[in-house]
Formats: C-alpha cells, sequence, structure tokens
C-alpha cells in the first residue's frame, strides 16, 4: 500500500516539474519573441513617433483584425472541435490513425 501511494507522489511531483518547465519555456518564448522586440521598438524610435496618428491608426487597425480573428477561430473552432472529439472513436487503430490525422498538420 505504502509504495502505491509513494509512486503517486512521486508521479505529482514529476507533473509539477514538467508543469514547472513548461511554464519557464512558455515564458522564455514571451519574452524572446514580443517583449524584447517591443522593447527594441521603442528604444530606436522617438516616444512622440510611437504616438503618430498614422502609427496609431495602424495599430487600431491591427489589433481589431486581431480580434476579429480571435473570435472567428474560438466561434468556429470550439464547436468543431467538440463534435469531431465527439464522434473521434476512442480505442483501436482507427483512433490512433484519427489522432494522427488531427495532429499531422501542427507537426508540418
Amino acid at each position: 500500500m505504502t509504495g502505491s501511494v509513494s509512486s503517486s507522489k512521486q508521479r505529482l511531483e514529476a507533473s509539477r516539474r514538467w508543469g514547472l518547465v513548461a511554464a519557464l519555456a512558455a515564458l522564455g518564448l514571451w519574452v524572446a519573441l514580443i517583449a524584447l522586440p517591443l522593447v527594441a521598438m521603442a528604444l530606436r524610435v522617438r516616444g512622440a513617433a510611437l504616438l503618430d496618428p498614422v502609427v496609431l491608426s495602424v495599430a487600431r487597425v491591427t489589433a481589431t483584425q486581431a480580434l476579429v480573428s480571435t473570435l472567428v477561430s474560438v466561434a468556429l473552432g470550439l464547436p468543431l472541435g467538440l463534435a469531431v472529439g465527439a464522434c473521434l472513436p476512442r480505442r483501436g487503430v482507427s483512433a490512433r490513425l484519427a489522432r494522427i490525422g488531427l495532429a499531422l498538420p501542427f507537426g508540418i
């Protein structure tokens, strides 16, 4: 009995470690791909240039487009994903093939 308790504690600890690793990796990517380029841009461009009406207009259009794209993706993708998930077989070779088919575009 103590062996199974010890094993479950070890799995929980390993899961926490991997969660921490994933969170640190995500933070590192955010810093490298978002924060550093923004800081570099802010340092190169004068402060008044960032408040230029043309720059603000471009930023507004970009943010609006990103918001609309996100909303459309969620509105279409979430129901579609739930429907596909409900229809997929749970076990066997066909389930593996279905999962491979769904994961394949992300690996390319």
